[in-house]
């Protein structure tokens, strides 16, 4: 466990705030090149599950820099700065998503042009998703067929299923 002014900001996830790092009671001290800062605040910057996903420092040359006003302002930026990067994971989350969508589609469709038997693709409450060129060839069908019920399919094909209970059920 290391020591210092940021410890607590590191190891515990707390707001530090610390107004004068020389200790030094000069207003004209000379601020080090390493850190050249005199007034620091610092915070955690989470999610809304609330979990750690960054550190927020700001500081300032001189001493005494940040009052509350100040520290309320950079508080409530660290809260905004916390919901801009959980949106921008969601974001991210959401196009990796949409891409393995349309990737899967991508696949179903040269699988389904591939297969030279009819393949009618249905959705959950039975109407048609999709349909391959060796269904729309094997019952004549024109027209578009997505996001219709079998029976207006094949009302309008030239030829019918042999068992239309079992595409109609």
């Amino acid at each position: 466990q290391g020591g210092g002014v940021l410890a607590p900001l590191f190891q515990s996830a707390e707001v530090t705030h610390e107004r004068d790092l020389l200790d030094d009671g000069r207003d004209d001290a000379v601020v080090p090149p390493q850190l050249p800062v005199r007034s620091l605040a610092g915070l955690p910057v989470r999610r809304r599950d609330r979990r750690l996903v960054a550190i927020l420092l700001v500081g300032a040359r001189r001493k005494d820099a940040f009052d509350d006003d100040s520290l309320r302002v950079i508080r409530a930026f660290g809260h905004l700065l916390g919901i801009a990067l959980d949106n921008a994971r969601l974001a991210a989350s959401q196009q990796r998503e949409r891409r393995m969508v349309a990737r899967s589609a991508v696949t179903l469709g040269s699988v389904l042009e591939s297969v030279g038997s009819g393949v009618c693709v249905a959705e959950l409450d039975g109407t048609v998703r999709v349909v391959n060129k060796a269904f729309v060839e094997l019952f004549g069908l024109s027209g578009a067929t997505e996001g219709l019920p079998p029976g207006e399919v094949f009302a309008a094909a030239s030829a019918g299923p042999r068992e239309p209970r079992l595409f109609l059920a």
